[in-house]
């Protein structure tokens, strides 16, 4: 059970398989700290076979007009995924716009275009792509009307996650406990394995300084949800003389009240 509390990550997003299949059923709602909003398809290792990786690729359906603002768009999305891209150890990184309506073919050149960035000491820095993209004209590119973003219920659950930290911070157990998922709730059963889950965050130099990279309103499929009813939260923690740390935590939504689903923390590789 102590093996289950220490909660690495274990994967970057819940749509990183990054299938071909209609965004209009894979994309993920990705809202960064200055409020923009991006449709993500998918995150994380790029793959040949089984075992070959390729480095690593972010997906979103593109909304920009000019090359400009594709770039714009790409540092965004590198700037609140990157920190968490670099826990997988590669060194490479394509953000990829998906342009246009949905295509089969998602890799084509008529359909996407990729800018490149390479892992440095200040972290994945963008390499200029010469490549004219495809014409960038915003049509068709609607949201799913069965999906729409909720941004007051992404702002509640933010702020419900944020009060839950504090919780964490000042070691209340009870209270910890009231607002977890029966599923969460288990893990965390007695107050011994709470009290290990605490010991590690403050052996790994928790709380710190925390700022949000970014939040993403998820569909889960599987699973008869309202929209908006499932949220992702990820923020970068610093404190002095310690590694930056990545904490990661999902909330559901039950009825008017907001749950802590899952929590995990991880210090980011320099």
């Amino acid at each position: 059970m102590r093996g289950r509390i220490a909660l690495v990550c274990a994967c970057l997003l819940a749509c990183s398989s990054e299938k071909t299949a209609d965004a209009r059923e894979t994309y993920d709602y990705l809202v960064t700290p200055a409020g923009h909003s991006f449709r993500l398809i998918g995150a994380g290792p790029i793959l040949r076979g089984a075992n070959t990786r390729l480095g690593l690729r972010i997906t979103y359906v593109a909304r920009a007009l000019t090359k400009a603002e594709l770039f714009a768009h790409a540092d965004a999305l590198v700037g609140s995924l990157g920190p968490e891209m670099q826990l997988v150890g590669d060194k490479t990184l394509t953000v990829r716009a998906r342009i246009g309506p949905v295509s089969v073919a998602l890799d084509s050149d008529k359909s996407t275009y990729d800018v490149e960035y390479r892992l440095t000491s200040s972290g994945f820095q963008r390499v200029d792509n010469p490549r004219t993209p495809p014409a960038l004209t915003g049509s068709d590119q609607s949201d799913d009307p069965t999906f729409p973003l909720e941004s007051q219920q992404l702002a509640a659950a933010a702020a419900a996650g944020v009060s839950w930290l504090g919780l964490l911070n000042r070691s209340d157990l009870a209270p910890i406990r009231a607002r977890v998922t029966p599923a969460f709730q288990a893990q965390i059963e007695s107050d011994e394995q709470l009290r290990t889950l605490l010991a590690q965050r403050k052996a790994a130099g928790l709380p710190g300084s925390r700022r949000e990279l970014y939040r993403t309103q998820q569909r889960v499929t599987d699973k008869p949800r309202p929209a908006g009813a499932d949220v992702l939260l990820v923020y970068e923690c610093t404190g002095p003389g310690r590694p930056r740390i990545l904490e990661r935590m999902t909330l559901s939504r039950e009825a008017d009240s907001w749950q802590i689903a899952s929590y995990a923390f991880q210090p980011i590789p320099p």
